[in-house]
C-alpha cells in the first residue's frame, strides 16, 4: 500500500511536469493523468520486469557490460542506433533541465522510453534474446548490456520527476550503490553517438 501511495505520488508529479509547458493549461484532467503518464510509468516498470526476467534466465552477469560489447566490437545496427539516441536524449535531458523546461525533459524521456525502446528496439531484439541456442549466448549478453545501460540511465534521468518509483527500480535492478542519488548525472558520450546508423 505505501509503494502503491508513492508510486501515485511519482504519477501525479510526471503528469504535472509533462503538462508544465507555459503554453497549455494547467486543468487537472483524470483521463489524461492515467493516459500517458500512467503509461510511461507502466512501460518503464515492465521493461525492468522483461530485463530481469531473461537476464535471470540466462544467468547474466554485469561483467558483461556496454563497454565490454564495444571494446569487443559486438555491438550490431539496433544496439548502435539506440545507444546514439540515449546520447542525444541525455544532452536534450540537460539542456532542458538548466533551462528549467521541465516540461521538455518529460516528453524527451517519453518519446525515447516508449517510441524508441518499447516499440523499436524490443520488437527487433526479442527473437534473438529469446533464441535458446547456445552459440548465441554472447549476442543475448550484448542486448542484456545495452538494456542495463538504457534502463539505468533512464532511471537517473527520470528520478528528479518520480523519485519513489525510480529509486525502487534502481534498487531491485541494479543497486551499484546505497541511493540513486549518489550516481553521476549521465553525459552523453560521443564514442556512442552515430548519426549514420
Amino acid at each position: 500500500a505505501e509503494l502503491l501511495g508513492k508510486y501515485s505520488v511519482d504519477l501525479i508529479r510526471l503528469y504535472f511536469m509533462w503538462k508544465s509547458s507555459p503554453i497549455e493549461p494547467i486543468n487537472f484532467s483524470m483521463d489524461e493523468l492515467v493516459s500517458r503518464p500512467y503509461q510511461i510509468l507502466s512501460t518503464l516498470y515492465h521493461l525492468h520486469l522483461y530485463f530481469d526476467q531473461n537476464s535471470e534466465y540466462d544467468k547474466y552477469d554485469k561483467t558483461h557490460n556496454i563497454q565490454w560489447a564495444k571494446e569487443k566490437n559486438l555491438l550490431k545496427e539496433p544496439e548502435i542506433w539506440i545507444l546514439s539516441k540515449l546520447q542525444k536524449l541525455i544532452s536534450s535531458v540537460t539542456e532542458s533541465q538548466e533551462k528549467c523546461r521541465f516540461h521538455e525533459t518529460a516528453r524527451a524521456i517519453d518519446d525515447y522510453l516508449i517510441n524508441s525502446v518499447s516499440q523499436v528496439y524490443i520488437p527487433i531484439t526479442r527473437e534473438e534474446l529469446w533464441a535458446e541456442d547456445e552459440s548465441q549466448k554472447e549476442r543475448r549478453f550484448v542486448i542484456y548490456a545495452t538494456l542495463a545501460e538504457i534502463l539505468r540511465t533512464l532511471d537517473i534521468l527520470l528520478h528528479p520527476i518520480c523519485p519513489f518509483t525510480t529509486q525502487y527500480l534502481y534498487s531491485v535492478m541494479f543497486a551499484e550503490k546505497i541511493n540513486i542519488l549518489l550516481e553521476d548525472f549521465p553525459k552523453a558520450q560521443e564514442s556512442f553517438t552515430n548519426d549514420k546508423v
